[in-house]
């Protein structure tokens, strides 16, 4: 992290915590709305089967809401630790302007890419997403 002035560092570690908690709000309106009652009375199967594609859809963000979080706390965490910023597959320092706009990556640039595409390759050539 030495690469990085304490004034970015304070400006990253800030840019973490909003959106940590911009993610927490957005999870607890997502439980919200889980929680509400359903109709007791279920119209027919495909009301039913609306409703499991709402639970579905619900538990697939409440996964994507945890992943996200657990990704700003293994950030901070890092910042705490003092090894934020620099890359864990070169131990090159990351540059300020990814960092700023990826908060939360682990790679560098270059390391990134030959991550996904070893992964592609593995795959079959296919996108890493």
């Amino acid at each position: 992290m030495e690469h990085l002035s304490e004034e970015q560092r304070d400006v990253l570690r800030e840019q973490l915590e909003d959106h940590r908690k911009s993610v927490r709000s957005e999870r607890h309106e997502e439980l919200k709305s889980v929680g509400q009652p359903q109709a007791a009375d279920v119209g027919d199967t495909q009301d039913a089967a609306s409703g499991e594609e709402s639970r579905q859809r619900s538990a697939a963000m409440l996964a994507k809401y945890d992943r996200i979080l657990a990704e700003i706390d293994d950030a901070l965490a890092r910042m705490a630790r003092g090894t934020f910023g620099v890359c864990e597959e070169t131990d090159e320092p990351i540059p300020f302007g990814r960092l700023r706009v990826h908060p939360t990556t682990r790679y560098s640039v270059a390391a990134q890419e030959l991550r996904e595409h070893g992964r592609s390759d593995e795959d079959g050539g296919g996108d890493a997403y």
